[in-house]
């Protein structure tokens, strides 16, 4: 019987995925992803994968090795997109919506208030976001999230990720 590696490295994906066929299968993803969680950087995961290869007998080419990278890379974008979607699948189940400027302004015009859950990103550090804001629209119409006890300052919509919202 084949181990997983052996199944996932047959010459089929060496030869058809490392060769910019980047569609990969979920077998492949499914099989990849447990390196993605383990190892930060894609010089790492390349070498593993490297040394799985090498102990089922696979010996990659250079034109493979090259094309290595490229196959991490891709595969960990199409993971994270993945993840992506389920975390947002999952708020929408929940009763989230996604933050839009017209969310903001139908609040602003009910007066009421918004329970956000986001992420902001500056140069190197990402902070969570589960806080209730008041909803601002100026004279331009531009929507805007303050603290509850702001008067001129606030967040632009922009600058969140993964943005949801309740309207409370």
């Amino acid at each position: 019987m084949e181990t997983a590696q052996e199944t996932v490295f047959k010459s089929e994906y060496v030869d058809s995925k490392l060769n910019f066929g980047f569609v990969f299968p979920e077998k492949f993803l499914n099989w990849f992803e447990p390196y993605d969680i383990k190892y930060t950087y894609n010089g790492d995961i390349e070498e593993q994968l490297t040394l799985a290869l090498s102990s089922c007998g696979i010996v990659l080419n250079e034109a493979q090795k090259d094309n290595l990278g490229r196959v991490v890379y891709i595969a960990r974008s199409m993971l994270r997109d993945r993840r992506n979607e389920e975390q947002k699948n999952r708020m929408l189940v929940e009763g989230w919506q996604i933050l839009t400027p017209d969310i903001v302004k139908q609040a602003f015009q009910d007066k009421k208030k918004i329970l956000l859950n986001a992420k902001v990103e500056s140069d190197f550090i990402t902070t969570k976001i589960d806080k209730t804001y008041k909803p601002f629209v100026n004279e331009r119409g531009e929507a805007y999230l303050m603290d509850l006890k702001a008067r001129k300052r606030g967040y632009y919509l922009t600058q969140f990720e993964k943005a949801f919202c309740k309207l409370v």
